[in-house]
């Protein structure tokens, strides 16, 4: 009976193991039921920590850039609007809660702008294009890529450029 118990103790831990990390949850102490703020920020994660570098090129971790709640993010380039990435990504511009229906993005830059379980698109975080570009050779400029997107790069000098999505 004790061995029993113990079976369903363990295949009981198990399944919840595996229940939280296909949430995403393992770990760093956030529950599902954690609601993105009205201004999410990103995590401490840095693109250059995200990058995993190797002999064929690089791979951008693209979910560990999210902020908690985020399913995913658009990548908003210099020149987009909200109708242009409504359009791109297949969004409705409604889902789209930007200030005023700006986007923070200016030449040298890129921004992520997160979205959530519900489609809608809040206003994010601003990179320069110093060591990594997702910008340019229109791979993923002005898509939205989920959380478990990885990001081929490829290495023009000094800066990644993406090749691809996995």
């Amino acid at each position: 009976m004790l061995r029993e118990h113990r079976f369903k103790l363990t295949a009981g831990a198990a399944a919840l193991t595996a229940l939280l990390a296909l949430s995403g949850c393992a770990g760093d102490g956030q529950t599902d039921d954690a609601v993105p703020d009205e201004g999410m920020q990103a995590p401490g994660t840095s693109i250059s920590d995200a990058l995993t570098e190797s002999e064929m090129g690089g791979t951008l971790d693209f979910g560990a850039l999210l902020p908690s709640g985020a399913t995913g993010a658009v990548i908003a380039c210099p020149g987009d609007t909200v109708e242009s990435l409504a359009e791109s990504t297949g969004i409705d511009t409604g889902n789209f809660d930007v200030a005023e229906g700006t986007l923070p993005v200016a030449d040298g830059s890129f921004a992520l702008l997160f979205g959530d379980a519900d489609d809608k698109i809040t206003t994010s975080t601003l990179y320069t294009s110093e060591s990594v570009d997702l910008c340019s050779s229109g791979a993923v400029a002005s898509t939205y890529l989920g959380a478990g997107a990885f990001v081929m790069l490829s290495k023009e000098g000094e800066v990644w450029t993406p090749t691809g999505v996995e």
